[in-house]
């Protein structure tokens, strides 16, 4: 159903997977004013011709925000798209994170990076909200002691020209393995290491053999659901994705979150990503 943004409306054209979809509401979140509950997004990008030519990777606006979304008639958004790549009536906010296109009254945000300035107490309102909704979809205690944890994407080891294409480091198993020693060097654990992943089978392959019965790949039900489990862990291996370092910050404001390691190497040229590294100072990097 469309829906005509009234002079007094804000509008987040949402991009990326669950982590980003997060970080862009929680910028705008803060730049409006306004809870998650009062946001409006739309789908609008997703379904760009020149996104499927260029075989992006499909994505769907996350549930959380099943009750925020409007689509916005296809004559509004062509002018959109043409203002937000010709970059008229436009201007860029929250540490050059944000796209912002003011049209018709209207103000009118897209994606254009992420900042560690989420992280940051100014934006804890938001993401306590986001934490409420993921306790009413899934329950407020985690069904299984997820005390260790680590976070795989896929691609990371096998396939790095995944990585490559979007300037990040491939990890490799040997990056695992070396955090985890680190990790069990600091205590003893008897309890299983968790492993989420968006490849279960590939990282089961490849993981068991190396980590014996003590892991466990979890058989995921969707991205919100391994979110909600992974913000229960008190020790946690990242990913160099938005996703692990939102699960972890998570975690912290849940105060169960004890230890954090993340990969040393984050970006292939660093230089190029200068509001790109989520990274806490707190954080072990191996």
């Amino acid at each position: 159903m469309s829906v005509i943004l009234m002079s007094s409306s804000h509008c987040l054209l949402l991009q990326g997977g669950l982590a980003n979809q997060l970080c862009q509401a929680a910028l705008v979140s803060y730049e409006e004013h306004v809870g998650l509950k009062d946001l409006v997004v739309t789908d609008s990008l997703f379904g760009s011709r020149l996104r499927s030519l260029r075989s992006v990777t499909r994505r769907d606006v996350s549930p959380l925000f099943d009750s925020l979304l409007n689509s916005l008639p296809w004559h509004r958004l062509l002018v959109l798209r043409a203002c937000f790549r010709l970059g008229l009536f436009s201007s860029l906010s929250c540490s050059n994170t944000l796209d912002r296109v003011e049209l018709g009254g209207c103000n009118y945000y897209k994606g254009h990076g992420v900042t560690s300035a989420v992280f940051s107490e100014s934006y804890e309102p938001f993401w306590s909200a986001v934490i409420d909704e993921l306790d009413l979809r899934f329950g407020v205690v985690a069904p299984v002691s997820a005390s260790f944890a680590m976070h795989v994407r896929q691609g990371d080891f096998l396939n790095p020209k995944t990585q490559l294409g979007s300037g990040l480091y491939p990890l490799s198993l040997n990056y695992y393995l070396r955090a985890l020693s680190v990790l069990v060097g600091c205590e003893s654990q008897s309890s299983p290491w968790l492993v989420f992943t968006d490849s279960p089978e590939t990282v089961s392959a490849n993981f068991i053999p190396a980590l014996g019965a003590a892991c466990k790949v979890v058989t995921s039900v969707s991205a919100e659901y391994d979110l909600w489990r992974l913000s229960h862990c008190s020790q946690l291996i990242l990913s160099n994705s938005t996703f692990s370092c939102v699960a972890a910050h998570l975690a912290s404001i849940r105060k169960s979150l004890r230890r954090v390691v993340a990969p040393a190497r984050w970006f292939i040229d660093s230089r190029d990503f200068p509001n790109g590294d989520l990274r806490k100072p707190e954080w072990i990097q191996v």
